[in-house]
């Protein structure tokens, strides 16, 4: 089972507006423009690492998950470097 986490490296603050996410991280200076969906996952990740299941479980109850949106998520903030997989 995979579990993701936060880069431990990062300070993010998030803001919302609307159906979007602006990330901010205060160690490199990087400003991210997130879909609701990653949004919520990195709020939830923030309070600690989450397996891909409670994720999809988390965003389902937000009416956010459809198929695959939740890996594309996942995916995408990886290749931002704002996640990570983590051992479960």
């Amino acid at each position: 089972m995979v579990c993701w986490r936060v880069l431990p490296a990062r300070d993010l603050s998030l803001r919302r507006w609307d159906d979007e996410w602006v990330a901010s991280d205060a160690i490199s200076g990087d400003t991210h423009l997130l879909s609701l969906a990653a949004g919520i996952i990195v709020i939830r990740l923030q309070a600690g690492p989450v397996t891909t299941t409670e994720l999809t479980a988390a965003l389902m109850g937000t009416g956010q998950a459809e198929g695959g949106t939740v890996q594309e998520c996942l995916d995408a903030l990886a290749a931002l470097e704002l996640i990570e997989p983590c051992p479960a």
